[in-house]
């Protein structure tokens, strides 16, 4: 499993770029693939109180086999970890479309387990 809770961890696997933007990593695991997505806090979503991955992206990852996503969420005191499986964003995730971006899903942080590193 791949160790997240190190504070200097930025990624050690494929860098996942979609349309132009660096979104984070997907590392090989025994059982498929960990999308590790970075963040900020700037970047929660008040509305469903959770956060958004593009959801084309996701049914994409969903078909090479990436079983689990984790946000690294970094603030100014201290960064969150929020992990959970696929499924949970295809289960649970709100679909949000704004009119100047692609459709997101939107996973409330309740379907989430969160760790923090101080």
């Amino acid at each position: 499993m791949v160790e997240l809770l190190d504070k200097e961890f930025g990624g050690k696997g494929k860098q996942v770029i979609w349309r132009g933007k660096k979104l984070g990593y997907l590392i090989p695991e025994k059982f498929g693939y960990t999308f590790v997505a970075l963040k900020k806090k700037e970047h929660f979503f008040r509305q469903y109180l959770g956060y958004a991955l593009n959801k084309q992206m996701l049914e994409y990852f969903k078909q090479i086999g990436v079983k689990k996503i984790i946000l690294k969420v970094r603030g100014k005191k201290n960064t969150e970890i929020y992990t959970s499986t696929i499924d949970k964003w295809f289960n649970y995730g709100i679909t949000y479309r704004h009119p100047n971006y692609e459709p997101q899903l939107v996973l409330p942080i309740k379907y989430m387990e969160a760790h923090v590193i101080k």
